[in-house]
Formats: C-alpha cells, structure tokens, sequence
C-alpha cells in the first residue's frame, strides 16, 4: 500500500505540506486494533492491540518518513500488522516532525516514550521496531 502511494505521487514536485497531506491521506485512516492514546512521557503516543494479543510482549513502534513525514495516524496500518504478527501490544509513537521540531527532539521523544512502556510494561519480550528514518 505505501509502495503504491509513493509510486502515485510525484513527490519531488509537492512541497512539504503537500507531500504530508497526501501520506496522511493515503494511508492515514486505517483505525484498527487502535486501542487508546497516551501520553508517553510528554509524547503523544497510542496502544495498538489485536482483540487476542496478550500482554507479554511490547513493541515499540517508529515510523519512517525522513523525519518530516507522518504521523502516528499514517504509522497505524504498520503498527497494526506488528501486533497481529507477534501477537503483542504496539506503542505506536508519535515523534514530531522536522523541520519544525530540530535535532534531537525525535530522538528525545522516543527515549521518553521507552522510557515509560519500559517502566511500565517491562518483559523479556520487549522490542522496538522501525522503518525508514525511524531506525535512524
């Protein structure tokens, strides 16, 4: 689905904006397994959960996008995928954008939101999963 979204638009000719419009909405509005927002240590997070996912493992999820792109909306339908493979519960974070928000805010606010769910939901099962820029 994002391979088709990518390949749809032009995005070289699309300023920032645009660009952020179009990946929130093509890929945006999946809300499944959604199952409430938090507040990770300041950062606007939420839990993503299968009806059968247990609570032994905890994924922490970081979107990819440049750092400019995205959002936690537009990293659900990933997210969501996470928790059905493994069958585990997914922090889906919501690390602001560049380049509004400069080095090192992205990084700060996944560490707090580590932080927290690893504070909080600790086990031997715990992992953090990205893609693109978020494993940066």
């Amino acid at each position: 689905m994002i391979n088709e979204l990518l390949r749809a638009q032009d995005f070289a000719s699309l300023s920032l904006e645009e660009q952020r419009a179009a990946v929130e909405g093509g890929i945006g509005q999946v809300d499944r397994h959604r199952d409430r927002s938090i507040d990770a240590g300041g950062v606007a997070c939420e839990w993503i959960r299968t009806p059968d996912a247990g609570s032994a493992t905890t994924i922490v999820s970081l979107r990819g996008g440049g750092y400019c792109l995205g959002s936690l909306h537009s990293n659900r339908w990933f997210s969501s995928l996470l928790s059905e493979s493994v069958g585990g519960r997914v922090l889906n974070v919501g690390y602001p954008n560049a380049p509004e928000h400069r080095f090192p805010a992205a990084l700060d606010s996944v560490l707090a939101a580590w932080s927290m769910a690893g504070r909080r939901y600790r086990s031997g099962d715990d992992a953090i999963v990205s893609s693109s820029a978020g494993a940066g």
